[in-house]
């Protein structure tokens, strides 16, 4: 049998539910209707929420003044659906807010009603508020590694084809896409190692970036091959565009870590999307006129 320590016997007396509210690791709080300010806030309120005070006791329900503008619509729509429910749910919704130094935390927010009135209308309303900037930041750090390649930062190929069928099942503006390849790309691994082979690549991708326009989506297919889509856009403009890439990337320079010194080239076949035709088609047919520009002589646009 197992003996059990006398002082362990003893009745354990628990803290008090109060006791619990004051050390949970979120903000909790009332906020009052009618007064149209928090008329009870945890003691943690100061420790990880001094920066949302000035909502406190405002004509603005809770932290509207201090919220982000691009997630009020999504506030307005929560405080109307936990307002006008029938049951005492509660919502969940997640914000952005701006702190004393002017940087923006992701506060997590559930609020349900706490109190009716004798109508039956909320009077008071329960909220805690959680940061989980940390979360939402690794979040975010990981949905762009899944959609960008890990060398050169544009998008991947997977992620890059999404856009252009989006593109297409929308259907509603001009579409021009440009496949692009490296011009002897395998020669160049070959006499000056794969490390500056990297250097290459990563220097086409940054000239694709600083030159087109932002409505314009980028990406690695594989190897020494991109893409660009150019929404909106025509041929001929984007022929332009593209001509002017294939200039800078020709005059950039390399260099060895033996401090050879050496340049490259690359080609670029451009295809205009038709209604009713697939992507499968427009990447075709920029395929070919990316084999034209090679056989017409290679560092051209086709």
């Amino acid at each position: 049998m197992i003996e059990v320590d006398a002082e362990y016997t003893e009745e354990v007396s628990l803290p008090s539910p109060d006791f619990v509210v004051r050390r949970v690791p979120i903000w909790s709080f009332v906020y009052d209707l009618k007064k149209k300010e928090i008329v009870y806030s945890n003691p943690l309120y100061n420790e990880v929420g001094t920066y949302l005070n000035s909502a406190k006791g405002s004509d603005n329900m809770l932290v509207r003044a201090l919220m982000n503008p691009k997630d009020c619509t999504s506030f307005e729509m929560a405080c109307k659906t936990v307002l006008s429910a029938c049951d005492d749910n509660g919502l969940y919704v997640e914000l952005r807010l701006k702190l004393e130094n002017g940087s923006l935390r992701w506060i997590a927010t559930r609020v349900e009603v706490f109190v009716r009135d004798q109508d039956g209308a909320p009077a008071q309303l329960l909220g805690v508020m959680e940061d989980v900037t940390e979360i939402k930041d690794h979040q975010k750090r990981v949905e762009f590694e899944a959609a960008h390649d890990g060398l050169t930062r544009l998008l991947n190929r997977r992620a890059l084809l999404e856009k252009l069928k989006l593109n297409i099942a929308q259907g509603r503006q001009a579409l021009t896409a440009c496949i692009c390849d490296i011009d002897n790309f395998k020669s160049v691994n070959d006499r000056y190692g794969h490390i500056a082979g990297d250097e290459v690549l990563c220097t086409f991708a940054k000239i694709l970036t600083e030159e087109l326009s932002g409505s314009t989506a980028m990406g690695r297919l594989g190897g020494d091959e991109f893409c660009v889509l150019f929404p909106g856009v025509q041929r001929d403009d984007a022929a332009v565009a593209m001509e002017h890439v294939r200039r800078c990337f020709a005059e950039s320079l390399f260099r060895t870590s033996n401090g050879r010194v050496f340049s490259a080239t690359a080609s670029f076949g451009l295809a205009v999307w038709k209604r009713g035709t697939s992507w499968k088609v427009l990447m075709n047919q920029a395929d070919k006129a990316l084999f034209e520009a090679k056989r017409n002589g290679r560092n051209q646009v086709a």
